[in-house]
Formats: C-alpha cells, sequence, structure tokens
C-alpha cells in the first residue's frame, strides 16, 4: 500500500518468479488480487 512498485515487482522481491503465481497466491489468501486490495486500502485510508 505505501509503495509505488508495481505487483510484479512486489512478487519478485517476495521471491516469486512469476506474477501470476504470486496474484494467485495472494488471491487465494485474501480473497482479492493484489491490486484490488490495493485499491480496498486506499479508499479505507484515505
Amino acid at each position: 500500500m505505501s509503495t509505488d512498485k508495481n505487483v510484479a515487482e512486489i512478487g519478485y522481491q517476495l521471491g516469486y518468479n512469476e506474477k501470476s503465481y504470486f496474484t494467485h497466491t495472494f488471491k487465494r489468501k485474501t480473497g482479492m488480487t493484489p491490486t484490488d486490495f490495493r485499491e480496498e486500502m486506499q479508499k479505507i485510508l484515505s
């Protein structure tokens, strides 16, 4: 939420080699994509 890095960059930093695998894993754990999560958190915090 507090970075201007895109989803792929964040996934790579966390050790995921594929953006799609990071997105899939994130969605399985949270129920939403990383992009949707970021947007929802920005709405809540603003």
